[in-house]
């Protein structure tokens, strides 16, 4: 493969294919931008069996991209060392290892969605400063230090901690021999600050800026996809995985409603289809490709992937200066907490807000003897919606 000097002005020339291609900088070995189909730039490094995702074009440019580089490059040396050093004795892994290991154990049972989420948080944050670690010799002080710089994402600290003492168990039950760490002796963060939900003044500048992103897309399927996976999200009240996950056998739009299988409590619902969401599913079948609603860009037969969707979520969230400040982090999650929200604001039931969105009864017997139709459903969200798009809630 020939390699040429990566440029900002290079990269922007860079066209999409039909398959995915990627130029060789000639700079720093390893370092490559890989362009998919979709428009979508992404700085890598690679050397022989080791590959690290970097960062984003433009959002990471060329420059930091090298400086990264060099240090995964530093990284990977170092833990060919250790792979020569530990001579396969199982108790000398570092702790990078030990934590993918951990989650392919977990891969059945803390869900697609969520393990993402994870792997994304534990490469972005803590897989530089820990990772080649030895988890032998991986210290209490080791850990607090990572947690201290990043004590103003508050979100992070909590799942990072929700990675690494699990994981710690996981090697003790396994027979690695683990450091005397003790999650006790851990920095500890109090999330206060902006509450999660979308209040009417920035649903209102959200929905301004997923107008414009909408009109000014030039890449048909892909960012408008995006676009109309968050509009369907916070006007149903729906968990991400549930819309990701939804394919059109399951869209039932004369009849009115989408049938859910993929929930987080297991068990199937319907959620309507009002006029609003009618015209939304409608324009997605613009972009109708495979099984998948909303599909991958690169595999289509598969559905679209959740660090996909983040990506265009990260960026509008930049652009709306949404999470500026040290105020707890609007998340895509937070969708569904402006929608439950403004269906408790506005008076509705608080069986059919449980109907709509999918929680469980709990222990409370009454819920399981309501039983809600499909037009109730229909004006309880119709109501919902409007109060949303109105900001009266």
């Amino acid at each position: 493969m020939s390699r040429i000097k990566l440029t900002h002005s290079l990269i922007q020339q860079a066209l999409p294919k039909e398959k995915p291609y990627a130029l060789s900088d000639a700079c720093v070995p390893g370092l490559q931008l890989v362009v998919n189909p979709s428009g979508r730039k992404t700085f890598s490094f690679r050397s022989q069996n080791f590959r690290k995702a970097l960062g984003i074009f433009p959002l990471m440019k060329v420059s930091a991209s090298r400086r990264e580089a060099i240090a995964y490059h530093e990284q990977h040396i170092k833990e060919i060392t250790l792979k020569k050093r530990s001579g396969g004795q199982k108790n000398m892994i570092p702790l990078d290892r030990l934590i993918e290991e951990y989650f392919t154990f977990r891969q059945s049972s803390l869900g697609a969605n969520t393990l993402e989420k994870y792997r994304y948080t534990w490469n972005k944050y803590a897989s530089e400063r820990l990772g080649s670690i030895l988890i032998s010799e991986i210290t209490d002080t080791d850990i607090n230090n990572l947690l201290m710089d990043l004590h103003q994402i508050k979100s992070c600290i909590k799942k990072l901690k929700l990675i690494l003492i699990p994981a710690f168990r996981y090697a003790r039950q396994r027979g690695y021999s683990v450091a005397p760490v003790s999650a006790d002796h851990w920095m500890n963060v109090k999330i206060n600050g902006k509450e999660r939900y979308f209040t009417s003044g920035e649903l209102k500048s959200l929905f301004s800026l997923i107008v414009q992103r909408d009109e000014s897309s030039v890449l048909p399927g892909s960012v408008p996809q995006q676009l109309s996976v968050f509009r369907l999200l916070v006007y149903t009240g729906c968990r991400v995985g549930e819309i990701l996950s939804l394919q059109w056998k399951d869209v039932f739009l004369e009849e009115g409603y989408l049938q859910l299988w993929k929930t987080k409590t297991k068990k199937g619902r319907l959620v309507p289809l009002s006029d609003s969401l009618q015209k939304l599913m409608n324009k997605a079948q613009n972009h109708k490709i495979n099984d998948y609603v909303f599909n991958s860009f690169i595999d289509p037969s598969n559905p679209m992937a959740h660090g996909t969707l983040t990506h265009t979520w990260l960026q509008l969230m930049e652009e709306g200066k949404f999470n500026e400040g040290d105020g707890e982090r609007l998340c895509i999650h937070s969708l569904r907490h402006t929608f439950i929200t403004a269906a408790n604001r506005i008076g509705i039931s608080p069986w059919t807000i449980k109907a709509l969105v999918g929680h469980s009864n709990g222990s409370c017997v009454t819920a399981g003897y309501i039983h809600h139709n499909l037009q109730e459903l229909t004006q309880a969200q119709a109501s919902i919606i409007d109060a949303l798009q109105k900001g009266q809630y």
